[in-house]
């Protein structure tokens, strides 16, 4: 009898190790064996695509750290990257961590540090994978224990995007589960586990304590009272008791103890991840249309899990070591918003124990049953969460769209002899990493190294011109790197004049102190250009004298997203069209990312009575827009149309893209919107709209109003000569209605 499709597919995607797996996963579905490897193939891949970017500059001065740290021999425990008086001392509990990423980027770059993220992403969901799988009293429902799987890969991939030791403690926290609950045989690999663990992110020991001391507590009290676990030997005790003094073997020794305790007190003001958890989570479920948040499964897990622990609490069938692991998770859950994955993971026992002993019921999955759609929309959505996050454009593997690329190679070509500089504390770790070794900075974000007042005396030069002086009298700064939307900062300079502005790129503005560095202001300095509005110009500027400083800093950045922009739209407002089309094309290739690229070409295009290209290239814009631009890109797609005659086409998109009763900026498209409406028959919204516009007009709009009126007094005359519908279908077929000029003023 020769072998079935599903049969060879059941064969070939079976998973590993089958004979760990209790009875009713031995032999799955193929459909759930080609979904779990589908799904975690997508994740891996996923993984590997989405490049390297920029979402905090932790990774960067976990760089510089490890590179430090290979050079000099030396574990890094001081601000060495830093100018602030005295110097500062910490434990560095992530110094593997730093030396393992500093080694592996110098032999494959930025390619093998994502290569890592994968890897461990991969890791983790296969461990959690596999521990939810392997209950040995599993009798639930298969379906079941896929939901909760799918629960977990989302939770884990929402916190995957860094690469941050965090990764490292993820895994080792569901490899500790996963050997004491699952593998007690392999028990005496905890050390070795502890020991890597506590060098690479050492401020997590309390972790591993958590969870060996939750088993080793069971194990005790099991053997002590019921005799159980007498399948162990000696070895499992011990291997946990062994876990303590390996968390000691580090570089540290006792002094690392201490780290987790020795939290700033204010540090959950300035770090967001360290804010309390708002409660309201714990019992708020938000459905996103967008995609799957984590934030989602985490209100449903935890609601689950409550229920849980009190269903097994009063029933007496609560295991010791899943309620110490779930309190434990909530206790560390009110200490800050990041703890929501350490008490996700704490909580996997209790909720994988639960959902594997429920009895199995009966569920009809087959034809179109109603939970079978329900079913096939819940298994879809990890899927679109993937789908929803992928980038086509973004430089690879390194993200340089994220970074302020345009600045550092200002400062290393312009000025290598270095010096001291203010940064933005959120990108400081790059700056001090990529500017190495001649340029200091004031502090980053690394807590445990720089006190609150250190962090809370940058945050105040940056806001308020008192500390601004303050700082600049106290230390002798060279440049100040000042975050573009600081838009208020140059009045906080007032008392400090030397400061000039030399250079912007697309997230900050670079000023160089005059008395240190004359010549490079002498040379650089932004007369003309205002640094953090560059696109606007005065009724006083001279545009000419703009677009030369502008053109002279993308040299530096050709691919700033901000310079392209505002030479672009500079062009545009002066109506320089046929410029426009040059550097529009040239801001599209660096940034297809950006909306404005297509919107400013396909302007030109249009001024230039060129629709047929700017209609294409006004809808490609459509799919990297917000909703609130795609309705700019909609009136000018059917103001397009509109010039075309096409009036069918250019009444659908006016209408999604005006709304009278919010926005009228440029009533020439309702204008527009109303001659079309009229045209295909729909003559009360014509009409209607042509009073909104007559009700609006400024009485500088003279022309628009005149055309308006006019255009109300034959409708008007219209609907005393005939019926609507006639009026319409005689004006049509006599072609009487000549169209007054509809291409609309800008």
């Amino acid at each position: 009898m020769q072998p079935s499709l599903s049969n060879l597919l059941c064969k070939k995607l079976s998973l590993p190790f089958d004979r760990h797996l209790p009875e009713k996963w031995r032999n799955p579905p193929a459909w759930l064996n080609g979904y779990m490897l589908l799904l975690l193939l997508a994740g891996l891949i996923f993984q590997l695509y989405v490049p390297i970017e920029f979402h905090d500059s932790d990774m960067w001065y976990h760089l510089h750290g490890g590179e430090r740290f290979w050079a000099s021999g030396e574990i890094p425990d001081n601000s060495y990257f830093s100018f602030i008086q005295p110097e500062r001392t910490f434990v560095n509990y992530y110094w593997g961590f730093q030396a393992l990423i500093a080694k592996l980027y110098q032999f494959s770059g930025y390619s093998g540090l994502l290569i890592l993220r994968a890897l461990l992403f991969f890791l983790t969901t296969v461990l959690a994978y596999r521990f939810i799988i392997e209950e040995k009293d599993s009798r639930s429902h298969i379906i079941l224990v896929t939901l909760l799987f799918i629960a977990y890969f989302t939770l884990i991939e929402g916190r995957t995007i860094n690469l941050r030791p965090h990764l490292f403690s993820q895994m080792f926290m569901l490899l500790f589960l996963y050997i004491l609950e699952r593998r007690p045989g392999w028990a005496p690999l905890l050390p070795l586990i502890t020991l890597i663990w506590v060098n690479l992110h050492g401020i997590e020991w309390v972790i591993p304590g958590l969870i060996g001391g939750a088993y080793l507590i069971e194990y005790l009290i099991g053997r002590y009272r019921h005799g159980l676990h007498r399948e162990h030997n000696w070895l499992y005790p011990a291997s946990i008791i062994a876990c303590a003094p390996a968390v000691l073997l580090t570089p540290h020794g006792f002094d690392l103890l201490g780290t987790p305790f020795d939290v700033p007190p204010f540090v959950s003001m300035f770090i967001n991840e360290m804010q309390p958890l708002d409660t309201r989570l714990f019992y708020t479920i938000v459905f996103n249309g967008n995609k799957l948040s984590y934030t989602t499964i985490f209100s449903i897990l935890f609601l689950i899990s409550c229920y849980l622990f009190l269903r097994a609490l009063i029933r007496n069938k609560l295991r010791i070591s899943h309620a110490i692991l779930a309190l434990a998770g909530i206790a560390l859950l009110l200490k800050g918003i990041r703890f929501q994955w350490e008490w996700a993971f704490l909580t996997l026992p209790l909720l994988s124990h639960a959902i594997a002993t429920e009895p199995a019921v009966k569920i009809r999955t087959r034809g179109m049953s109603l939970f079978g759609l329900a079913l096939l929309i819940v298994l879809s959505l990890p899927f679109i969460n993937i789908i929803k996050q992928w980038q086509s454009f973004a430089p690879y593997p390194l993200n340089t769209w994220t970074l302020p690329t345009g600045s550092i190679k200002f400062l290393r070509q312009q000025a290598p002899q270095g010096g001291n500089i203010m940064v933005p504390l959120s990108r400081s770790g790059y700056f001090h990493y990529a500017l190495q070794p001649n340029f200091r900075v004031y502090a980053d974000l690394q807590m445990s190294l720089f006190t609150d007042f250190d962090i809370f005396t940058v945050f105040r030069f940056n806001t308020e011109k008192h500390s601004t002086n303050q700082l600049l009298e106290q230390y002798p700064l060279d440049y100040l790197l000042i975050t573009n939307s600081l838009k208020k900062f140059p009045s906080d300079l007032e008392d400090h004049p030397e400061f000039k502005p030399v250079f912007l790129d697309d997230f900050v503005v670079i000023y160089a102190n005059e008395k240190r560095h004359p010549k490079l202001v002498k040379e650089f300095e932004l007369k003309a250009t205002h640094p953090f509005t560059p696109a606007g110009v005065k009724d006083d500027d001279d545009p000419d004298k703009i677009l030369a400083e502008l053109k002279r800093m993308l040299s530096f950045d050709p691919n700033s997203d901000r310079i392209n922009h505002a030479i672009t739209r500079i062009l545009s407002n002066e109506e320089r069209y046929a410029d426009v089309i040059t550097w529009g094309e040239r801001f599209l290739i660096a940034h297809p990312d950006n909306p404005n690229s297509y919107y400013l070409l396909g302007d030109a295009l249009h001024n230039q009575d060129n629709c047929e290209k700017a209609i294409p290239l006004f809808k490609r814009g459509l799919d990297v827009s917000d909703e609130t631009f795609k309705k700019v890109l909609y009136t000018h797609i059917g103001s397009c149309y509109n010039d075309l005659q096409d009036f069918d086409q250019a009444y659908a998109y006016l209408k999604k893209g005006i709304n009278p009763y919010t926005n009228l900026s440029n009533p020439e498209f309702l204008y527009q919107l109303a001659y079309s409406a009229y045209i295909i028959g729909k003559v009360r919204e014509s009409t209607e709209l042509l009073d909104m516009l007559a009700f609006s007009l400024p009485d500088d709009r003279k022309k628009l109003r005149e055309k308006t009126l006019s255009f109300t007094k034959k409708l008007q005359q219209a609907e005393k000569e005939l019926p609507s519908f006639f009026s319409w279908a005689w004006k049509m077929v006599s072609g009487n209605v000549t169209p007054p000029e509809q291409k609309p003023s800008r």
